[in-house]
C-alpha cells in the first residue's frame, strides 16, 4: 500500500493481513506498480517530483527518478514505465532497465486513470476514454460518453478486450478490438474505483461514503451478464480496491487509515487491517 500522510509503502502479508513491514519513500506518495518478474516496484512521489524504485528483495529504495508532478504509473510489457503527471498534460517515460528518464509524451487532456493492454496499447480517461499506441502518441483515438464529463475509473480485462469505464451513475464497457461501446451498466452515483478479478470474471466497484449512517459500498458486477450480483458494505472513505492474483479476495484502502479485506466467495468482508495515515493505491506483487 502507498501511505500518503506518512510517505512509506506499507507490506502486508495476506496469509495473516498483518503488516509486515514499512518502506520509506519520497513525500506524498501517489501510485505504485511492479516490474513483470516483481523484483521492483515503482512509487510515484507527487510532492517530492521523482518515482522511487523499491528492490523487494531487500524492502529498500535504490535510487529515484525525476518526473514533475507524478502520480499514477503504469509498467508495459516492453519494460517501460507510463508515469501520469497530474494536470500536465503528459505521460513520461522510464526506462526500467536503466531506471533514466526518457521524456514527455503530450495527451489529450489530463489523464486520470492509466492503464496497459497485454499488447502495450495505453488506455486513459480524462472527458474521454483514450486509446494511445506509445511508439507513435500522434495516432490516437478517443471516445466519449453523452453526459459524462469527468471519468472516474478504468479497469481493462486481462485479454485486453474489455475496458471497463466508471461515469458519474453507469459503468460503461468497450470493446477494445472495434473501439465501441457495447454495454451501458446503471450504477449507483459517485463510484470512485473498478478493479478486475485477474480471472475475468468479475468487476469491482467501490463507492464513496461521508459519514457513519451512509457508509462505504462494494458492488460486484459478474462480467459474463454486465450484472449487478452482490453490494458489500464496507468503512466510509474507500480510495483504491485490488483483488488477489487468485481472484479469491479483494482489498480496499479507506482515507480513514484502514484497509477492508472482502472475501470474494461469500462477498463478505471479513477483515480489516490498521495502517495508520492515509493510505492510497494498493497493488500485489506477481508472485501474490
Amino acid at each position: 500500500m502507498v501511505n500518503g500522510d506518512l510517505n512509506t509503502v506499507q507490506l502486508v502479508e495476506t496469509t495473516n493481513n498483518g503488516l509486515f513491514t514499512s518502506v520509506p519513500v519520497g513525500r506524498d506518495p501517489r501510485g505504485m506498480a511492479f516490474t513483470s518478474d516483481g523484483s521492483r516496484a515503482y512509487v510515484t512521489n507527487a510532492a517530492s517530483d521523482n518515482v522511487s524504485v523499491i528492490d523487494t528483495v531487500t524492502h529498500t529504495v535504490r535510487t529515484a527518478v525525476p518526473v514533475a508532478s507524478p502520480e499514477g504509473i503504469v509498467i508495459g510489457p516492453n519494460g517501460y514505465g507510463y508515469v501520469q503527471t497530474g494536470s500536465l498534460n503528459t505521460l513520461d517515460l522510464i526506462d526500467t532497465e536503466t531506471n533514466g528518464w526518457l521524456g514527455s509524451m503530450p495527451v489529450s487532456d489530463a489523464p486520470l486513470n492509466v492503464a496497459i493492454a497485454p499488447d502495450g496499447l495505453l488506455y486513459f480517461t480524462g472527458n474521454a476514454l483514450t486509446r494511445m499506441y506509445p511508439g507513435n502518441p500522434l495516432y490516437a483515438r478517443r471516445i466519449g460518453f453523452p453526459g459524462e464529463d469527468v471519468l472516474r475509473g478504468l479497469a481493462l480485462s486481462p485479454d485486453g478486450t474489455r475496458a471497463y469505464v466508471l461515469g458519474r451513475a453507469s459503468m460503461y464497457v468497450v470493446d477494445t478490438r472495434i473501439f465501441f461501446t457495447v454495454s451501458k451498466v446503471s450504477i449507483d452515483e459517485a463510484p470512485t474505483m473498478v478493479a478486475l478479478s485477474p480471472d475475468g470474471k468479475r468487476a469491482y466497484l467501490a463507492y464513496e461514503g461521508l459519514l457513519q449512517e451512509n457508509p462505504g459500498r462494494v458492488s460486484v458486477i459478474e462480467t459474463a451478464t454486465n450484472t449487478v450480483a452482490a453490494t458489500i458494505s464496507v468503512d466510509p472513505f474507500p480510495r483504491v480496491l485490488a483483488v488477489t492474483p487468485d481472484s479469491a479476495r479483494t482489498y480496499l484502502t479507506h482515507a480513514t487509515g484502514t484497509m477492508t479485506v472482502i472475501d470474494n466467495t461469500t462477498n463478505s468482508a471479513i477483515g480489516s487491517v490498521q495502517l495508520g495515515g492515509s493510505p492510497l493505491d494498493v497493488k500485489f506483487a506477481p508472485q501474490g
